[in-house]
């Protein structure tokens, strides 16, 4: 018999609890590899897999999977909310209505990094498109729902 194990990303748009944008995102190739290496226990740290930080940026350079940065990251913000349902994980990330007040353009997941901009590893990366106008008037939620299909 032949399975396959797909994992599909969607990252939604949130103002006052709606959804005005989703798209579908891209996994990077790097952790994907990093996943396969653990399969075959090479070196590996589970810690170093937490998704934790969504960040935002203000270009629209195309997505390939070897992305490891975001083309111009501007704000980033650790996770608000995350748990698992099923066979899907869901995170959410809140930023204020003083956060990331521009033209957004591109959304980013990031692995084992910190709040600093550019730091750890780009999980997934989508561009928003149209792009999404964030002002202060607006606190803005993302929400990423990963589901793992077999």
């Amino acid at each position: 018999m032949n399975k396959e194990v797909k994992i599909k990303g969607i990252v939604q748009i949130l103002e006052d609890g709606v959804v005005v944008r989703e798209m579908e995102n891209m996994i990077m190739d790097s952790p994907f590899t990093d996943i396969m290496d653990m399969m075959r226990g090479t070196s590996f740290v589970v810690a170093d897999y937490e998704l934790e930080y969504c960040a935002v940026g203000n270009d629209n350079a195309t997505v390939t999977s070897a992305d490891t940065l975001l083309g111009n990251e501007i704000k980033r913000v650790l996770y608000a909310n995350r748990y698992r349902s099923g066979f899907q994980n869901i995170y959410e990330f809140v930023f204020l209505k003083a956060d990331a007040n521009d033209t957004l353009k591109e959304i980013g997941f990031f692995l084992n990094g910190n709040i600093s901009i550019d730091t750890g590893k780009l999980w997934s990366r989508v561009l928003i498109n149209p792009p999404y106008v964030k002002t202060s008037s607006k606190e803005l939620t993302i929400r990423r729902v990963e589901t793992w299909q077999k």
